[in-house]
């Protein structure tokens, strides 16, 4: 139960409206994920300044900034996991970005099954990682690590696409 608890906390928003799904698809009762609004405009635009130069230029991962991974003296496990819900929220809207230029420019249909999949994909993923640290005081911090990481590289090949996509 602590498992199934302690995975809810941090995936909270994987029944939320996906990124890729129209506005009306989710439930209004719903609760947003935990790290919902942690992120900034000024971040956001640091992230699409980065993805934009650099799908150019090639060097798309670039882009990514490093979890924060709870190794220093300083580091506090819920503290660290605050910080990685921006990074979170931060690259989430950002693939809604990328997400609604590959509708409006792409193929729309198979990008959203492929989303789909990703989705369920990534949270299984990050479930066996938090699994891995059950009823621990780090199943939090390790369950944001495994999900930035996840949703940064998922930024990057979707603008592999665009990429792919502009170029053709």
């Amino acid at each position: 139960m602590r498992q199934f608890a302690a995975l809810m906390l941090l995936l909270t928003g994987c029944t939320a409206t996906p990124p890729y799904a129209p506005a009306s698809a989710g439930a209004a009762s719903e609760p947003a994920p935990l790290w919902t609004g942690r992120g900034s405009a000024a971040g956001r635009a640091g992230i699409r300044a980065c993805l934009d130069r650099e799908r150019t230029e090639g060097d798309l991962p670039s882009c990514r900034p490093a979890p924060v991974r709870g190794n220093s003296e300083h580091s506090s496990a819920s503290l660290d996991r605050v910080s990685n819900w921006v990074i979170i929220d931060d690259w989430e809207s950002e693939m809604k970005v990328t997400l609604s230029w590959l509708h409006a420019n792409g193929p729309a249909d198979d990008v959203d099954v492929a989303q789909r999949a990703w989705e369920a994909s990534m949270l299984a993923d990050v479930s066996v990682y938090m699994n891995m640290y059950e009823g621990g005081s780090h199943v939090g911090l390790v369950g944001s690590i495994a999900r930035a990481e996840a949703v940064m590289d998922r930024v990057v090949f979707l603008e592999k696409l665009r990429r792919q996509i502009e170029t053709e």
